[in-house]
């Protein structure tokens, strides 16, 4: 909430909360199609993601900003990022990426 306009700082929360859920959700039971960025995941998992977290955006932002936002989002959701020897939280990535994604379309 510090690092972002209030609207954006709450779809990227959004994105986050719905998106990070769902791509859970859908991937665990109705995943087929590996993703190649994380073969522990699912296309179709981030796919609904990306729809869902782009609708509930939309109660913030734009619709475009909301897209492209749920977009990167979703993408490096399904990434996983190491620093040094640790795995990141994606939790913490991707309302960040999503924030500055929506920031700089704005």
């Amino acid at each position: 909430l510090q690092f972002f306009q209030r609207d954006i700082a709450m779809a990227a929360i959004a994105i986050m909360a719905v998106g990070d859920a769902i791509t859970t959700v859908v991937g665990t039971y109705f995943g087929k199609i590996k993703n190649p960025l994380n073969p522990k995941k699912h296309l179709e998992g981030t796919a609904i993601a990306i729809v869902v977290s782009t609708l509930s955006a939309f109660f913030f932002v734009p619709f475009p900003i909301a897209f492209f936002g749920s977009l990167a989002g979703m993408i490096f959701e399904s990434i996983t990022v190491r620093y040094i020897s640790k795995i990141l939280d994606d939790n913490l990535i991707i309302p960040l990426l999503a924030g500055l994604t929506m920031t700089l379309l704005s």
